[in-house]
This record gives C-alpha cells, structure tokens and sequence, in this order.
C-alpha cells in the first residue's frame, strides 16, 4: 500500500482536546511544544484542513502518523454532554473519542493532560473502548507552573519521540515535495492568521524608548497629558498625548507602544495607543460592552493579550478578563471586587489585588491566577496592611506593590515563591507612597509620595536605602510608568 507522505509528515505528536473546554490550554500547550519540536511535529487543530480534504480521512492520517497521542483533560472531560443532553463520549462517532481510541488500537504512547484541577477519569466513567486510559500516568499542568510542567512534558516527550518510526521519508517524487510544501506553507499561514485574528496592529516606534525615561501623567489646566520624563536628570521630556483626559498609561515590553484611557466627557472610557515617539495615535475599543461595562487600567503580554479589569453593576462585580485588543473576550479568571493585574514575568500568570465584599478602602489582599484559569492563590493577607498597585520585576519573580496601614503607606517587595518573604523598600513614615514601577533593568523603582499639598516622583533602590525625589511638581503627579505591567 503507497504510503501518503503529506499526512504522515505533518506530525509527532496530536493534541486531542475539547474546543469549548480546553481551547485555550491546548493552544498555549501547542505553541511550547511548537518552540521545542517545531511546528509540523506537532498537531493540535482538526480545523486546520486545505479546505476540501476530507475530514474523517485526514483526521485519521493524522492520529496515526503520530508517535504521542497528548489528551486534554478538564474537570469536565469526562462528563460533558451534547445539546441534546446525552454524553459526548458514549457517542461512537464523537471526534475525541475516536482519537484517544485509535491511539490506544495502535498501542502508541497516550498521555493524559490534566488541567484546571482536573482529576483522571475513573474506568467507569469511561466507555469500554478507552478504559485503558485510566491505567496511563497522568501529567499535570498547573496555572501558576505552566512554564515549569511545560518543560516537565518536553522531557517526557522526548524519548519517545527520538525512538519513534516517525520520520521523513527519505525517497520523494518532486511532485510529492512540492504538495508537502504547500500543504505546510497553507497550515502554517492559517495558524498564523488565526493567532492574529481580532489582534489590530500597535501603533510602533522605530526604536525602543530609552531605559533613562519614564511615562509621566500629569494633570494641567483641566486636562491630563501623557510626557516623558528623564529619571537620571530630572528633566521632562517630549509630551505624548495631550488634551482631553487621558490617564492609566502602560508600555510594551518592548517600549515602543504606549496604551492608556481616555474619558469622553460623557465618562465613556476609550482604550488607545500610541507610539513611544508620539505618532500613530489611534483607537483600539471602548467600553460599556457586556464583556467590559467599565474599563480600569489594563496589563499587556508581548503577544498582545490585555488582562484588563472591567467593573459591573457594583463595586463586588469587577472581571478580570483576558482581552484582546478589539475588545474581544477570550476568558473570565476572577469575580470579585478586584484591581490592578500584572502579568509574571513569564506571562504564564497574573498577580491582581482582590478585596473582600463590601470592604470600601481601595485595595486589599494579592492573588496570583494562572492564565489557563483555575482556583487564584493569595500571597498576602490583610492583617500586614492593605496591598494595591502590584507590579511584576521585569528580570526575576518578585514583586512591588504598595502597603498602608495605620494611615501609613509604603512600598514593599516581594517573592511570589510561596512562603516568599517580603521586603520594605520605602519607610513607612517618610510620606504616602504607592504606584510603584520597576526600572527596565529591574534595580530601581520609581513611584509617586505624597508629602503635604503635592504629590512628586521619587526612585528608589530595588534594595532599598534612601529614596531621590526625581522632579519637585507644585501639584499631584499621577503613576509614573517605567516597565511593563
């Protein structure tokens, strides 16, 4: 029988996942594994199909080409039932069923994934064809060590892979290399066109903002411009946007894009962006929409995911929401009265503030949530103070944020390591401390104090020692903005 060299070739291994419960993690697996074994050793989409191939036959050629058959498990995988009410799995003709049954006919290495706290399926929970599912060891992907248990699976996978008959053929017809590179050219635009669908391109600056200058906020003659500011030598610098009230600026990771708010004078809030060079300013969504009612300062990976915090009806109904940057929806993480994320320095996770109900003080307790979802860990408590303005360190995994108590408010430093210990960097009765942000080196902080009538920016040591005022401000500076959040 002629072997059929355009399938065979496209995989190693075939993630095998419910859309509507594990489209994320299976995405987010997909592209680590992608980074380690390259893009056509790894299958994840039955979607992604040269339109008018035949599904059930490419499905096939797919599963058995593979070495390592990868099932995404979620707390519901097992139990999920279709409109009509009946069990997914107990249909024979159900798409993840017949993947994890032919992987186990061909006897190849089938490896359950757990996600968001899912447990592995009893045997009679299973269909008698997959009860032998539930004899293979499981592996674990946690959200607060994703990155970790990723590199855990490479690992495992990697044996199997290097002993598998999964190879190129080494005798091809031209016509045949030739339909395997427009198979792969076709698959790989459409990944990519699906990854950047409902992602408008950033305004961009030719060159990256210099590491001497911070975003500087600034309240003037009834509105808010957005400027620079040289930290080294206190001088302020170009203006970025001016006009109208503009507030809450980030910067990219890579300092050329700049986001922030603008309130309409109806209160309607925009998000915009514009480019660290102060052109290209531009509109990316507003809010009143049922997935963000109320739109708060917003946090942004490197591939362009906001984590953004949108507020409801009360104050106990705030979202914390992965977005996209038309405003689409992509996942609700927390519900609560929650504010200020910020991404971990491997984006796999966010540290955000959560406050209990009904509590009236800005601020509370930090969590930390993984982006896949799942039960948020706290990291402080509220009998050492009330915690807001959480912002990662852009070169190790710790955090500042500011602490009152008392009347009293500092900044702090902390490890997000469970039982990490934490730091004061600012005395607590120097003045009223708080928006902290890291330097991009990640050894110095800049942050706002207010002392009597004026509020003015200050930096201090990643260490801590003696805070340096940075610009005297007759007036009330807003958050300085020096790195990422």
């Amino acid at each position: 029988m002629r072997r059929t060299y355009e399938y065979r070739a496209v995989t190693g291994i075939f993630i095998s996942y419910r859309r509507d419960l594990s489209r994320y993690q299976a995405g987010w697996l997909y592209e680590e594994l992608v980074l380690e074994f390259g893009r056509e050793a790894v299958f994840k989409d039955i979607d992604n199909i040269a339109p008018g191939e035949d599904f059930q036959v490419r499905l096939k050629s797919a599963v058995d080409s593979c070495a390592i058959l990868l099932v995404l498990i979620g707390p519901s995988w097992a139990t999920a039932r279709s409109r009509e009410g009946s069990l997914r799995l107990g249909d024979p003709n159900d798409l993840v069923r017949v993947e994890v049954e032919m992987a186990l006919k061909r006897q190849i290495r089938v490896i359950p994934v757990l996600v968001d706290g899912a447990t592995m399926p009893t045997v009679n929970e299973l269909p008698a064809s997959l009860r032998d599912l539930a004899t293979k060891q499981a592996h674990e992907l946690t959200p607060n060590r994703f990155k970790r248990d990723t590199k855990e699976l490479v690992q495992i996978l990697r044996p199997t892979l290097r002993a598998s008959k999964w190879r190129r053929p080494q005798r091809l017809v031209l016509l045949g290399a030739a339909l395997v590179g427009v198979i792969a050219l076709t698959v790989f635009l459409w990944l990519n066109l699906a990854r950047t669908l409902g992602q408008p391109d950033l305004p961009t600056a030719a060159e990256p903002l210099g590491p001497e200058y911070l975003l500087w906020p600034r309240p003037r003659d009834g509105t808010s411009g957005i400027g620079l500011l040289d930290v080294n030598r206190g001088i302020p610098g170009m203006v970025l946007v001016e006009g109208a009230e503009n507030q809450a600026p980030i910067i990219s990771r890579d300092r050329k894009t700049v986001l922030y708010l603008r309130v309409d004078p109806s209160r309607q809030i925009a998000l915009r962006a514009v480019a660290t060079d102060g052109s290209k300013d531009r509109l990316l969504f507003r809010d009143g929409t049922e997935a963000c009612p109320h739109m708060r300062r917003p946090a942004l990976s490197s591939d362009g995911t906001l984590a953004l915090v949108c507020g409801g009806g009360t104050p106990d109904d705030d979202r914390l929401n992965l977005m996209t940057l038309d405003g689409g929806l992509i996942k609700e993480l927390d519900h609560g009265r929650l504010g200020d994320p910020t991404w971990s320095r491997d984006e796999s996770s966010i540290v955000y503030t959560r406050a209990p109900a009904g509590q009236g003080a800005k601020g509370g307790m930090l969590f930390s949530v993984g982006i896949a979802g799942g039960q948020p860990r706290q990291l402080t408590n509220m009998s050492e103070g009330v915690d807001t303005n959480a912002v990662f360190s852009p070169t190790r995994d710790e955090i500042a944020f500011a602490r009152s108590k008392d009347g009293r408010q500092w900044i702090v430093k902390m490890s997000i390591e469970p039982g990490g210990s934490s730091v004061n960097l600012t005395d607590p009765g120097e003045g009223a401390d708080r928006d902290p942000s890291w330097s991009p080196d990640g050894l110095r902080l800049a942050f706002r104090r207010g002392i009597d009538e004026s509020t003015d920016i200050f930096v201090v040591n990643d260490d801590g020692g003696s805070a340096r005022r940075v610009l005297k401000n007759p007036g009330f500076d807003k958050a300085p903005v020096w790195s990422s959040r």
